[in-house]
């Protein structure tokens, strides 16, 4: 499974405009780490994060969001064949996030 994902000390918005391109940034995870002799605890904010530019299509905001989950089409069918339960919540996941930027 392919994942982009982003780090950042700061939380992310999920949508985030750069340009003529699209971030869209999902599945924060919040990440602590520990005390160092140079360094304070800190807290780190890690997300999955689809690429594409902000003209895509519905269809291609969607795919965008699809392939931070499988790295080749033939992976994604392959989920869909051994069951689909995991593919229909990512599905799901990524039409919502998809229709949540064209709300914006």
């Amino acid at each position: 499974m392919h994942k982009s994902t982003t780090e950042s000390p700061v939380k992310l918005n999920t949508y985030e405009v750069l340009g003529h391109n699209l971030r869209i940034h999902f599945n924060e995870e919040v990440v602590g780490t520990e005390a160092t002799e140079d360094f304070e605890q800190s807290t780190i904010y890690r997300y999955m994060s689809a690429y594409t530019v902000k003209s895509a299509s519905r269809a291609e905001v969607v795919e965008s969001i699809m392939r931070c989950f499988y790295s080749t089409y033939g992976a994604e069918i392959a989920d869909i064949q051994n069951g689909g339960d995991a593919h229909q919540l990512r599905r799901t996941q990524a039409k919502d996030l998809a229709d949540g930027w064209f709300q914006v």
